[in-house]
C-alpha cells in the first residue's frame, strides 16, 4: 500500500498539472490548496472596492487578475513569482489604506510613486 506521500510523488509523475491551484492541492494538500484560493479570491475581492478610488489598486486588481488567468493555465507553483510578489503588493496596500484609514490621513496614491498627473516635485510646491 503506497503513503500519500508516494501516492502524491506518483501522480506529479504521471499526470503533471498545469494549473498552480490544483499543483498546490496535490503537493500541499486540501489545506494548502484550499489556503491559496482563499488567498487569491479574497485579496481579489477586498481590492474591487479599492480599485474604483485608486488607480493603483486597479492596476494591482488587473496585473493579479492577468498573473491568475496565467497560473490557471500555464501555472506551475515553483515558478509563480509573479502571482505571490502581486499578491503581497496587494495585501500591502491594503493595509496602508487601512492604516490610513484609521489615522485619518490621505492614503498614497500614484502621485506618491511620482506616477500621476503631476510628479512629486510639483506636489510639494
Amino acid at each position: 500500500m503506497p503513503t500519500t506521500r508516494a501516492a502524491a510523488f506518483a501522480v506529479a509523475l504521471l499526470c503533471p498539472t498545469i494549473n498552480a491551484n490544483l499543483q498546490a492541492l496535490i503537493e500541499l494538500g486540501w489545506i494548502g490548496g484550499g489556503a491559496l484560493a482563499l488567498l487569491m479570491a479574497a485579496t481579489a475581492l477586498r481590492l474591487v472596492p479599492l480599485a474604483r478610488q485608486n488607480p493603483a489598486a486597479a492596476f494591482l486588481l488587473c496585473a493579479l487578475a492577468y498573473a491568475s488567468a496565467l497560473s490557471m493555465v500555464h501555472g506551475r507553483l515553483s515558478r509563480q513569482g509573479e502571482l505571490f510578489l502581486l499578491l503581497g503588493a496587494s495585501v500591502g496596500i491594503l493595509a496602508s489604506y487601512r492604516h490610513a484609514r484609521q489615522d485619518s490621513q490621505p492614503a498614497p496614491s500614484m502621485r506618491y510613486f511620482g506616477l500621476g498627473r503631476r510628479s512629486v516635485a510639483s506636489a510639494s510646491e
